[in-house]
């Protein structure tokens, strides 16, 4: 992984090899080896080689509220925030090396693998995407690290999604989550992206559909309550088809049981003019009605009755196509 003669992408899957046999076990190993390969490598005033050094048990301070870490999280492991201290600030990209480019979003993407014995993310890796959210900077160069950030975002995702059987266990009850504590941290992150991104938008909106592929999760989960406001928003015309395609995909999801939702996902399948999005949209809220659902599927057909009176003569995606992908 770190020899620059070896091909890169034999590079990238090293990478993701070493994340995926980091655990409990091995006392997450892989993890520290690639947080500290990309603090070395890809930060500025990160820590020195040895001073990620083993604690005792008696100073661990993951050991808190019964929470049983590894000691190199410990170390990383700060309660008082995300800051810098421990993985440096990141450098901005100058793309003078594409292949250390694509094993850097490697590294990114590893970190998400590592899980505890009960399938939760750990702790420290959440704090290092955080870290690389907060003070990421990439203002000076002419060149968009859209696709960086992308990474960055749907590997955060990846931790604060936590597993099913956790979520049904533990509802109600975040402070057995031992991950939780930066919860609240990543979310505002993505927030924040989220919202510069409207104002700047990035190479094909892939900042936005990051975050709202990470809202759309968390709300699949019930980690977070359903927005459907968030979704209408993002699927208006004036975005790129990568962010109003999650936004349509999540509207299938959770708007289904109000007429509205109906009527606009239908409007956007006659009248759209991006045919990619009318294709999607028509495939998205068919495989939806796919399930045993008389109901929906009676009010769906009075409404495509409704707009096929209503059709004008136009060039445009026929209803009987979608009639006919529905039946």
């Amino acid at each position: 992984m770190t020899d620059p003669r070896v091909y890169y992408r034999i590079q990238m899957e090293a990478a993701l090899a070493i994340a995926g046999g980091a655990n409990y076990i091995n006392d997450y190993l892989g993890l520290s080896y690639l947080q500290q390969y990309f603090t070395f490598k890809f930060c500025l005033g990160g820590v020195s080689k040895n001073s990620l050094v083993y604690l005792t048990s008696e100073e661990d301070p993951a050991k808190k509220n019964g929470a049983v870490l590894p000691s190199f999280i410990a170390r990383l492991y700060d309660e008082e925030g995300s800051g810098p201290s421990s993985i440096g600030v990141p450098k901005p990209h100058d793309f003078s090396k594409f292949t250390e480019y694509f094993v850097e979003r490697a590294l990114i993407a590893g970190t998400a693998l590592a899980r505890d014995e009960r399938g939760l993310p750990i702790p420290a890796a959440m704090k290092f995407l955080v870290g690389l959210l907060r003070y990421h900077d990439n203002s000076e160069n002419p060149f968009s690290d859209s696709y960086y950030l992308n990474d960055v975002i749907l590997a955060l995702g990846k931790c604060l999604q936590l597993p099913e059987s956790v979520i049904l266990l533990e509802r109600g009850d975040s402070k057995r989550y031992p991950s939780i504590y930066f919860f609240k941290e990543a979310m505002e992150e993505i927030s924040r992206h989220l919202d510069l991104d409207r104002e700047f938008h990035s190479h094909h909106g892939l900042v936005s559909a990051a975050c709202l592929e990470v809202l759309f999760s968390l709300q699949v989960t019930q980690q977070i309550p359903y927005d459907l406001k968030v979704f209408l928003d993002y699927s208006q015309p004036q975005f790129h088809f990568n962010v109003r395609r999650v936004s349509i995909k999540a509207l299938v999801k959770f708007g289904l049981s109000h007429a509205f939702v109906f009527k606009y996902l239908l409007y956007i399948i006659t009248s759209e003019p991006s045919r990619d999005l009318r294709l999607y949209t028509a495939k998205a809220l068919a495989q939806s009605l796919t399930s045993d659902n008389p109901g929906i599927q009676k009010q769906l057909q009075a409404l495509v009755t409704s707009i096929r009176e209503q059709q004008q003569k136009a060039n445009i995606f026929a209803t009987d196509d979608f009639v006919a992908l529905i039946k």
